[in-house]
């Protein structure tokens, strides 16, 4: 059982250690497949690469809070690796406390995205908060580390359900229930008595229109769901969204009934489906 400690705040700056590591950065291109030591930079995956390169291996001091100046992507390093392009901050908390406290600590602080601007300065001047016991920083840590590798458990279980799922579509609309013979059509095989139908045919089409987002009174304490393509995975159900819209912008707006299918026609996300809950 933890016991009431004191807490300490500090700025990020004030917690941290000089790190002296090679000074050697590998660039994108030089990074392979395959190699001996792994390269960690800022981007979001753990490990970006692999080398044979062994000038710029950071063997210590470890474990090392790695900070993405760009990108703010954060990530907890326990094994040597060697740093990868510019903008990888090192960052190693003094010795009252324990790395992976403090690389949780940093992880909650909420850092405005800037662009590819630098975002290291800012980092460094948000304060976090630690209790003076390492003992109960270390039970905070594991207590988080096992929340969050439960959670990358179940993603990964849903990856495979969702990589079945596709599967199983992929079989059903190719060769039905009958398993009958098939047919080569502009879409692809079919199973042989299925005939082709314009998606036209088969019900109402029509697009989304969007209340000016400058009058908050469209939007402010809205009661209706307002769907955007940010608000579900490609073949999922739409249960909730992130914006919401009045009752007057939902007079400037066009009304769908629960069941609609919906499709991005638009943008990066071009061609994923949703389907809104009844």
């Amino acid at each position: 059982m933890m016991s009431e400690q004191k807490w300490i705040t500090q700025s990020v700056a004030d917690c941290l250690d000089k790190v002296t590591a090679p000074t050697c950065k590998l660039q994108t291109k030089d990074y392979k497949q395959s190699g001996q030591f792994p390269i960690v930079d800022q981007g979001q995956e753990l490990i970006a690469g692999w080398t044979d390169n062994a000038d710029g291996v950071v063997q210590s001091p470890l474990p090392l809070v790695v900070f993405g100046d760009h990108t703010r992507a954060l990530k907890y390093i326990d094994f040597p690796f060697v740093r990868g392009a510019d903008g990888t901050q090192l960052l190693k908390p003094k010795n009252n406390i324990v790395p992976l406290f403090f690389y949780y600590a940093c992880k909650a602080i909420d850092i405005p995205a800037r662009g590819y601007n630098r975002h290291f300065t800012i980092l460094k001047e948000k304060v976090v908060s630690f209790p003076k016991s390492k003992e109960e920083q270390s039970q905070i840590a594991t207590a988080l580390r096992k929340i969050e590798l439960s959670i990358s458990l179940q993603e990964e279980e849903l990856s495979v359900a969702q990589e079945l799922k596709r599967a199983t579509m992929r079989e059903l609309f190719t060769r039905g229930l009958r398993r009958e013979k098939q047919k080569e059509t502009e879409i692809g095989l079919v199973p042989e008595s299925w005939p082709l139908t314009p998606i036209k045919s088969l019900g109402e089409i029509v697009t989304g229109t969007t209340p000016p987002t400058k009058d908050r009174t469209f939007y402010d304490d809205g009661e209706f769901f307002f769907v955007a393509p940010g608000d579900f995975d490609h073949g999922t159900h739409i249960l909730k969204t992130e914006k919401k819209i009045t009752h007057k912008g939902l007079s400037v707006s066009r009304a769908l009934p629960k069941g609609t299918t919906c499709f991005v026609c638009i943008g990066s996300t071009i061609g994923k489906v949703g389907y809104v809950t009844p």
